[in-house]
């Protein structure tokens, strides 16, 4: 049942966020038909445009795979609204959250994080 709920939220937060025109072209993973090759692709191209004009280049990266798992619940919410999501949707986003609980596996010992 949740993959059902799950996947209505992401086609209706998809469909409110390219209408109207939320994310910077910049977020590869959020977008239909676009890929980490692509990030990659405009990563190395800056990077050598920069090189050619002889400036200087730095890099962070971080593997933020997992990063959902750290949000806070409440301000999910409060940047749903912020962006113009209101009504029952930010609700029922706040009401499955609700009572949830996040599991992960450390050198095969299981462990509970907080719940939000």
């Amino acid at each position: 049942m949740s993959n059902i709920f799950e996947k209505q939220i992401y086609s209706r937060l998809y469909k409110h966020i390219c209408t109207n025109n939320i994310l910077v072209k910049e977020k590869y993973g959020c977008r239909i038909n676009s890929s980490t090759n692509a990030a990659s692709y405009d990563v190395m191209n800056e990077i050598l445009i920069a090189m050619n004009n002889q400036l200087s280049v730095g890099e962070i990266f971080s593997d933020l795979m997992n990063a959902f798992d750290c949000v806070n619940h409440r301000n999910l919410v409060d940047k749903l609204e912020f962006y113009g999501i209101s009504g029952k949707f930010p609700t029922s986003i706040q009401s499955y959250l609700r009572d949830r609980y996040q599991k992960y596996s450390l050198m095969n010992s299981m462990h509970h994080s907080f719940q939000q």
